[in-house]
């Protein structure tokens, strides 16, 4: 009873703020940037944020807001500006921003939600469209950040600018949020361009720390939402047979869990059954490493199923290994795909151990029969592919923040 009361009040001063926010005059030289919903300091927005007020310093007021504490250390080491997003200050700065830069939605920066779309709001993404949109009647089965497609529509008509890698992608993007090809401008993910400009001290220090072997391999499936990931979904596992080949051939195996498939009881239980391999089988999870990008850089071979992070990879053009042991079961529950999977998942799909060690040594021995494969898709889901894509998005930000003439 306390708390639906609590959540109530919390409701009418939300909606009193929206509309107070209204009354408010607007700094234009003012751009808040937010991410996963208030909870990390990675990926397009950290990227594109890092870019900013490293090259270009002064021209803008950037501030990240958060809920997190953690991620106020993390800005303020890189030279940025953050507050908690329910501080005064958090507070006072939402309705003075004439701009916010977001990842999910507009929650990765604001506590309420604005009224008559002000402030602007960029949407840069955290990964690629790839389940089925409104096109196929499942419009909020491709995102796990709304509830409905009455919440998705709702939010759609909010975005100002939304950006995509290709047209490709900007189509896909479109099925599960439905604004108008007007709106989606082609520029690519910022975090993209580590991949050109590599923190080679940081790579390094990753190497060092992990004690990582010749060769790299990292694992990072796709989020489950009903049901957690099944690691090395093979009959014939064998972990003993497997880490004996891994430490034989010096080769470290990187998992990269989701963040909420960690706190499923499964998992954990299968992470004590990887401690007797722990020297070749690591676990780094993104309170670890808040970027996957680094490791992404770093890897000999990606390991994957479903997850858009294999298009990310495609920059570099490394091999990948798919895992998609339950297929039919993701397929279903999501709503399907946008695209042909099987087109789209340029490498080998082993199922059983020896299968996988077998195309493993095949693509460490540089015989990789899908290189061509991997740069065809690789031109559709990028159309840039330099490097530059903090320098078109913050030209963009340029452009809606200038005085209306």
């Amino acid at each position: 009873m306390l708390l639906k009361f609590a959540n109530r009040v919390l409701s009418r001063l939300l909606l009193i703020l929206s509309i107070f926010s209204l009354f408010i005059p607007k700094n234009r030289d003012l751009v808040l940037f937010g991410a996963s919903l208030g909870k990390y300091f990675d990926g397009n927005g950290s990227a594109l944020y890092q870019y900013i007020i490293k090259c270009h310093k002064g021209e803008f007021s950037c501030v990240w807001l958060t809920d997190s504490k953690e991620v106020l250390l993390l800005v303020k080491n890189v030279g940025g500006r953050a507050y908690l997003r329910k501080s005064l200050t958090g507070i006072w700065l939402s309705l003075r921003a004439s701009l916010i830069v977001t990842t999910h939605q507009t929650s990765d920066v604001l506590l309420y939600s604005p009224v008559l779309k002000t402030p602007k709001e960029l949407l840069l993404h955290h990964g690629a469209a790839t389940n089925r949109g409104p096109n196929q009647g499942h419009l909020s089965s491709g995102n796990m950040v709304f509830k409905n497609d009455t919440e998705v529509l709702k939010y759609s008509k909010k975005i100002t600018y939304m950006i995509a890698t290709s047209s490709w992608t900007a189509e896909r993007q479109r099925m599960v949020l439905p604004i108008p090809p007007s709106r989606v401008k082609i520029a690519g993910y910022p975090r993209n361009d580590f991949f050109f400009q590599p923190d080679e001290v940081m790579i390094n220090s990753i190497k060092s720390k992990y004690d990582l072997g010749k060769y790299t391999v990292l694992y990072a499936p796709s989020w489950r939402k009903c049901w957690p990931v099944h690691y090395f979904p093979f009959k014939d596992l064998d972990m003993e047979a497997l880490s004996s080949y891994l430490k034989e051939r010096m080769i470290t195996i990187v998992i990269r869990p989701h963040p909420t498939d960690l706190k499923r009881q499964e998992n954990n239980e299968f992470c004590k059954l990887l401690q007797g391999a722990n020297d070749v089988v690591k676990i780094i999870t993104r309170d670890e490493i808040p970027d996957v990008q680094p490791l992404l850089y770093l890897a000999d071979c990606l390991i994957t199923d479903y997850s858009s992070i294999q298009h990310d990879y495609f920059l570099l053009n490394r091999p990948v290994i798919y895992l998609p042991y339950d297929l039919d079961e993701y397929s279903n529950k999501v709503g399907g795909f946008n695209m042909d999977y099987d087109e789209f998942s340029p490498g080998p799909k082993p199922k059983t151990q020896a299968e996988f060690i077998d195309y493993l040594e095949m693509l460490l021995n540089k015989n990789d029969p899908y290189v061509e494969r991997r740069l065809k898709i690789r031109d559709i889901i990028h159309e840039y592919n330099d490097g530059q894509s903090c320098r078109r998005v913050y030209e963009l930000i340029k452009e809606m923040t200038a005085p209306v003439s």
